[in-house]
């Protein structure tokens, strides 16, 4: 009776742009050598695959209690792209090709505010069925705080999933993007018309800035994320809307006001 040895490597790694660059690399501790019995070799079927992991990580944000993301194609090229790449270089890593996530994305048309990428790859001697090779992907990413971040991140709306096999080793490369296309941006103004400095501040969930505007300027804001705007001196918040016009005035007292409009108004491009 013949015998074999069975094994497992996994390798993840996650990058996003809008927090630079993030290497990680897992490896699974080999498993205690056990003989195994003459077996027949799975097979995975990879448009299969890339499907069960849309929906397994959908499953994941609404166990999370966020709205699913959406297949978007040029995302889903980008992700193709690369999986093809490494099976067929043998290169692994972010800019394995020479370029950042970002750029591959943009360059297959997708004109993105935010986009991430989770890569990994898989081998297993006596191969994977097709819900297998899904789920050991999808599991090593949400076991991995770098990826899981970039699964359940809210301001993604778009996913992008690739799969590629190396037909001489057998292992499988995965690469699974999440976007938030640049139309979802919010581009904004504040205008100073009161006659004296402003200062003010916008603030996300990621990110919290310190501005001033001197009298009678302007300046031009674009975000990604739901933004809020402080104005110190008035002791108020606002959620900022897209395209719009907030201008700071005088009142009859000489407090501070402020009024909105649209940046048509304005001569919006």
């Amino acid at each position: 009776m013949k015998h074999i040895l069975l094994s497992l490597i996994l390798f993840l790694s996650a990058a996003t742009v809008s927090g630079g660059m993030t290497e990680l690399a897992v490896r699974d501790d080999p498993p205690v050598p056990q003989l195994a019995r003459v077996f027949e070799k799975k097979v995975a079927e990879i448009s299969a695959v890339k499907a069960l992991m849309v929906k397994q990580t959908n499953r994941f944000r609404k166990e999370e209690g966020l709205e699913p993301v959406e297949l978007n194609k040029a995302l889903s090229e980008t992700s193709q792209h690369f999986a093809d790449f490494m099976a067929r270089t043998k290169k692994y890593g972010h800019t394995a090709d020479g370029r950042l996530p970002s750029e591959r994305a943009q360059a297959q048309g997708y004109q993105y505010c935010m986009v991430s990428e989770n890569i990994a790859y898989q081998f297993r001697l006596e191969g994977f069925s097709t819900e297998e090779l899904a789920k050991v992907f999808v599991t090593g990413w949400k076991k991995s705080p770098e990826h899981r971040k970039n699964m359940v991140d809210p301001g993604f709306v778009e996913i992008g999933v690739g799969v590629a096999q190396d037909p001489t080793s057998g292992r499988y490369f995965a690469v699974q993007m999440f976007g938030r296309p640049k139309s979802m941006g919010i581009r904004f103004q504040l205008a100073n018309k009161s006659g004296q400095t402003v200062y003010y501040t916008l603030s996300n969930r990621e990110s919290r800035h310190e501005y001033s505007l001197p009298p009678q300027a302007i300046q031009t804001h674009e975000r990604c994320l739901p933004t809020i705007l402080e104005l110190s001196d008035m002791e108020m918040k606002t959620t900022i809307s897209d395209g719009t016009c907030y201008t700071v005035g005088s009142g009859k007292r000489g407090e501070l006001t402020l009024t909105t409009g649209s940046l048509r108004d304005r001569g919006r491009p």
